[in-house]
């Protein structure tokens, strides 16, 4: 439910709990949080209005979170509909299939700053990984954090 929040209106919202009048759930800051339905709204709402593909990385996404461990206020801060993107361009740019990839891949870009792999050091690595059979992320994991500091001063740090 966090996530929603970021990705879809509050009338999108309405549309996808239209069959519940509350809902409730813990939130990644570990707050209780609710969501009343407004009954009027309720009763006027049909379900067609929303399109769920948009939702396709939540799982990801959240994968992503739990791998940069930050503390329950920080998270708030993160734009997680730039990770959706990234998540998308990795899968367009590399052809990325498994969500190991595809949140590696995420992590990557958060951390060293968006379109890390546009570097011509990052892209030979991961096209040489690619021509050899292997999974491109394989080629980014296997650089060590020397390399990385050098990328992220050629960038100016775009990261976080």
């Amino acid at each position: 439910m966090d996530l929603l929040r970021q990705f879809i209106s509050s009338d999108e919202i309405s549309h996808l709990i239209l069959p519940a009048e509350r809902w409730c759930w813990i939130a990644r800051g570990g707050r209780a949080e609710v969501l009343v339905l407004d009954e009027v709204l309720r009763e006027t709402m049909g379900r067609d209005a929303l399109d769920t593909r948009r939702f396709k990385h939540f799982g990801r996404i959240n994968k992503v979170l739990d791998a940069l461990d930050l503390d329950p206020t920080s998270y708030r801060n993160i734009d997680c509909t730039r990770i959706d993107r990234d998540i998308r361009d990795g899968e367009r740019r590399w052809k990325l299939q498994s969500d190991y990839e595809m949140v590696s891949y995420a992590l990557h870009s958060y951390l060293v700053g968006k379109n890390f792999d546009n570097d011509i050091e990052v892209k030979r690595h991961m096209e040489a990984a690619v021509q050899i059979g292997n999974s491109p992320v394989m080629a980014l994991e296997s650089l060590d954090e020397q390399f990385w500091m050098a990328i992220a001063e050629r960038k100016g740090h775009q990261g976080h």
